[in-house]
C-alpha cells in the first residue's frame, strides 16, 4: 500500500538522519537565545487566508475543508503566519520576542526531488525589533547552523524587497502590478531570464522590463553592487542591507542578489535565502515581515524571520554524503543459548541503568543468526554471555567494526562505553 502523493513514511535510517539535523539546528538556535513555541496544524481559514498574509500562489496550494460542524478550516502551509496569530493572541508578550518552532506544514504543490506536499520546517523569528540587528542575528545564526550540519559549500543570497519597489517604481511600473512583476521575478531561477522577460513583457512595457533585467543581472562582490545599485536607485533597503553587511563582519557566506524577490506578498525589507544545491534549490529562506502581525492585531508590530526546509537539507546531506547515522543502540547482548536469556537480560538491564542504549534477542535465535542481527543494524558492539565466561563473572566483548574480542568483567563492562 502507498502513502498519500506528495507523503512517505520515514524508515529509522532516515528518521535518524532527521532527528540529527533537527537535534543540531535546535542547539544553535538555543545558543542564540531563540525560545520554542508550538501552535496547531489546523488554522481557522479567515487566518490562513487573510490578504496580504499568504499571498495568491501560496493560498491556491492550501489544504483547506469543512469540519463536521461546518466551519471552514485549512492546514497550516507556513509556520509565521501562525506566529502572527500567536502575537495577536498575546498582546502582554515581552518584546523582543525571539521564538524558534518544528513542525510539518503541507502544501498541495507538485512533487519532484526534495519537495514533498507534506513537509517539515523549523524557524526562527524575532518579534518586536526594526533594528537591522535583529536581521543580521538571523543571518549569523543560520550560517552557524549550516557550519555545524558540515556544510561547507553554501551561500545565502541577499536581497530587499524596498529596493525592488524602488527599482519598479524607476523602471514605470504601477503599484497595482509591483506584486505581479515580484512574483514574476521570484520564477528566475525556473524559467529563466528569457522566461522571465517574456512574462513581464506581457503586463509591462518593454522599456520598464529592460530597465528591471538590467539592475537585477548586477553582479560582483557585495560592495561593488551595492555602489553600482546606488548609481541607478536611491533606496533605503541599499542602506539597510549595507548595515547588515557592517553587522556580520565576515560576509564570506552572504552574496548580495539582486534578482533574489521571494514570492509570499508579506516581505517588507531584508529578505534571504540559502543555496547548498543547484537541484534542490533553497534550503532555507526568510525574510522581514513588518506589516504581517498588524494584519492580525491592528498595530504596527516589526518582525523578521527565516525557515530550514529540513527534508531539502536532508537531501542536500544525503547526496554530499555529510551523515551517514549510526544506529543509537550501542550494545546488543547475545546469550550462547536459550537457557542463559535471563542472564543477558540481567547485562542488558544493568546497561540501561547507566544509561547505555542496549538490546538483545527477542526471538530465540541461534548465536550467529544474533550476531547478523546486531551487523545489519549497525550495532558496533556485541556482548556475548556464555556458561564458561559467566563462571569468571565475566561476558566477551565484540567490536563488530573490528572483529576484535576479548573478556571483560560484568562489573566493569559499563565504562566501556562510557
Amino acid at each position: 500500500m502507498q502513502t498519500v502523493k506528495g507523503t512517505r513514511d520515514l524508515m529509522p535510517e532516515d528518521k535518524m538522519i532527521k532527528d540529527f539535523v533537527m537535534s543540531n539546528i535546535r542547539s544553535v538556535f538555543e545558543l542564540y537565545c531563540f525560545q520554542p513555541i508550538e501552535t496547531p496544524a489546523l488554522e481557522s481559514w479567515d487566518v490562513l487566508s487573510k490578504k496580504g498574509a499568504g499571498g495568491e500562489d501560496v493560498i491556491k496550494e492550501a489544504y483547506d475543508f469543512e469540519d463536521k460542524a461546518g466551519r471552514r478550516i485549512g492546514l497550516r502551509y507556513d509556520l509565521t503566519v501562525p506566529l502572527a496569530r500567536v502575537i495577536a493572541s498575546n498582546p502582554n508578550l515581552v518584546l523582543p520576542f525571539k521564538r524558534y518552532q518544528a513542525g510539518k506544514i503541507w502544501r498541495y504543490d507538485d512533487v519532484s526531488k526534495g519537495r514533498f506536499r507534506e513537509f517539515s520546517q523549523m524557524d526562527i523569528d524575532i518579534v518586536g525589533s526594526d533594528s537591522m540587528l535583529a536581521d543580521a542575528d538571523i543571518l549569523l545564526c543560520s550560517i552557524e547552523c549550516f557550519k555545524k550540519l558540515g556544510f561547507k559549500d553554501f551561500y545565502i543570497r541577499l536581497n530587499n524587497r524596498k529596493i525592488l519597489a524602488d527599482l519598479a517604481k524607476y523602471a514605470g511600473v504601477s503599484d497595482k502590478k509591483i506584486l505581479d512583476v515580484f512574483r514574476i521575478i521570484d520564477k528566475l531561477e525556473k524559467i529563466g531570464i528569457e522566461g522571465v522577460k517574456k512574462q513581464m513583457e506581457e503586463i509591462i512595457s518593454k522599456d520598464s522590463v529592460k530597465k528591471i533585467l538590467d539592475f537585477i543581472k548586477i553582479k560582483g562582490k557585495n560592495d561593488e553592487v551595492l555602489k553600482k545599485a546606488e548609481k541607478i536607485i536611491k533606496s533605503e533597503g541599499i542602506s539597510e542591507l549595507k548595515e547588515i553587511l557592517s553587522y556580520v563582519k565576515d560576509d564570506s557566506k552572504i552574496k548580495i542578489d539582486l534578482s533574489l524577490a521571494r514570492g509570499l506578498d508579506y516581505y517588507t525589507g531584508p529578505i534571504f535565502e540559502v543555496f547548498a544545491d543547484k537541484e534542490i534549490g533553497s534550503v532555507a529562506a526568510g525574510g522581514r515581515y513588518d506589516k504581517l502581525i498588524e494584519l492580525f492585531l491592528k498595530r504596527d508590530v516589526p518582525a523578521t524571520g527565516i525557515s530550514f526546509g529540513i527534508d531539502r537539507i536532508i537531501e542536500v546531506m544525503k547526496n554530499r554524503k555529510i551523515v551517514k547515522p549510526d544506529n543509537f543502540v550501542k550494545v546488543f547482548v547475545a546469550s550462547v543459548n536459550d537457557k542463559l536469556s535471563d542472564k543477558a537480560l540481567e547485562v542488558v538491564q544493568m546497561l540501561r541503568d547507566k544509561s547505555i542504549a542496549a538490546d538483545y534477542d527477542l526471538r530465540s535465535r541461534k548465536l550467529s543468526k544474533q550476531l547478523e542481527y546486531a551487523s545489519i543494524m549497525k550495532i558496533p558492539f556485541v556482548v556475548i554471555v556464555g556458561e564458561k565466561e559467566l563462571k569468571q563473572k565475566s561476558v566477551k566483548l565484540r567490536n563488530m567494526k573490528t572483529g576484535k574480542e576479548g573478556l571483560v568483567k560484568i562489573d566493569k563492562l559499563a565504562k566501556k562505553f562510557i
